[in-house]
């Protein structure tokens, strides 16, 4: 069964999510408390992997280039713009 998934999310650089293998990865945003979470369509009966997550401010340098870009969203005064490796 393919389902849409929340998973919660740090303001860190690097960080890993586990998430079931393949998981197409839709929305990045705040929930309704406030919570930076990113939103990712998965199909239930899949094992699971790490996801490797990136997160940069607006002007923060870059430590890689070949990211795909999820997703950016406000919070307060800040932007943020969330990436993930390119193999997905």
């Amino acid at each position: 069964m393919i389902t849409i998934y929340k998973y919660p999310i740090q303001i860190i650089e690097a960080q890993t999510v586990e998430m079931p293998i393949g998981a197409q990865l839709l929305h990045v945003g705040l929930d309704p408390f406030g919570n930076p979470c990113i939103w990712a369509k998965v199909r239930n009966d899949s094992d699971t992997e790490d996801r490797e997550i990136h997160v940069y401010g607006t002007g923060h340098r870059m430590n890689h280039q070949s990211y795909n870009h999820v997703g950016s969203f406000n919070q307060g005064s800040f932007v943020w713009h969330v990436f993930s490796p390119v193999k997905y």
